[in-house]
């Protein structure tokens, strides 16, 4: 069964679950668009799978994502499979990937954003909020299209 709650530690970085200690699941939502929330397009949960915007529902295992507390990364939860991170490259739309082959690892930060070690932030493609758009990476610029947030 999958667990849910929300970001429960918090390190002197500035960064949320980048603890030690076991991973517990949440959703991520557009911050200021309660009913919109990452999601594995398709609930096709595996490698190259794409994460797009979809309507909230909290019971989809395709909404459900942890914190790797040993690299801080965003992976996916499922119950068959937890070795699904994801990943991008600049200006790529964000996809499933075996874990040890990722480039980028995600920090979920105070600020709201999604943000990598490199510069990098997932951001809804085009500003477009609507099921079904893309989630990709870019620029940090803390702009709306940036800004998350975990279930409640």
């Amino acid at each position: 069964m999958i667990r849910k709650s929300v970001f429960a530690a918090c390190c002197a970085a500035g960064f949320l679950g980048a603890g030690a200690g076991s991973a517990e699941a949440f959703t991520i939502l557009l911050k200021g668009r309660a009913n919109l929330c990452a999601e594995v397009l398709d609930n096709k949960l595996q490698a190259g799978a794409p994460i797009v915007l979809g309507a909230c529902n909290s019971e989809q295992e395709n909404q459900s994502f942890a914190m790797d507390a040993r690299l801080g990364g965003v992976w996916v939860v499922d119950d068959k499979n937890v070795n699904l991170c994801v990943d991008a490259a600049e200006g790529a739309p964000l996809a499933l990937r075996e874990c040890d082959k990722v480039t980028v690892v995600w920090r979920y930060k105070r600020t709201g954003s999604l943000a990598s070690d490199t510069g990098l932030c997932w951001e809804v493609a085009q500003n477009r909020q609507a099921a079904g758009t893309a989630l990709i990476a870019a620029k940090c610029q803390a702009g709306p299209g940036q800004a998350f947030s975990a279930n409640m």
